[in-house]
């Protein structure tokens, strides 16, 4: 069975509609109402084939398996780079050595409030 399919459509439906926060706002343009709906469709019948039973670990796994693409991605493109300069110049490019900058506080720490309040100046 391919869960991810417009053939499965009611019960990915029925499964993004029994999220605890699913909302449904409408506004007057009917056509943006369908793509958003389309959309959250689409991403719940996704997250539900990489675990279907978490979706906060699904979005995880999906974000992390995003990250692993676009580095290997990224690699590859420096190394384009690096051949067509090379291939250009006549010369060999030497790369400086690799640094890690690691992150003070790890991506659950950080949060973007919703609201904010600005305080008075005292």
């Amino acid at each position: 069975m391919n869960r991810y399919s417009a053939a499965e459509f009611e019960k990915h439906w029925e499964d993004a509609a029994e999220e605890p926060l699913f909302e449904t706002l409408l506004g007057g343009i009917v056509g943006n109402n369908l793509h958003l709906a389309s959309e959250l469709i689409a991403n719940t019948a996704l997250l539900n084939c990489i675990n279907p039973d978490d979706k906060g670990e699904a979005l995880g796994q999906f974000f992390e398996e995003i990250q692993k693409m676009a580095a290997t991605f990224t690699e590859f493109l420096e190394g384009v780079i690096l051949a067509v300069l090379e291939r250009e110049f006549f010369t060999e490019i030497k790369c400086a050595p690799e640094e890690s900058v690691l992150p003070e506080r790890s991506f659950e720490e950080i949060a973007i409030p919703f609201f904010f309040k600005e305080e008075e100046n005292k």
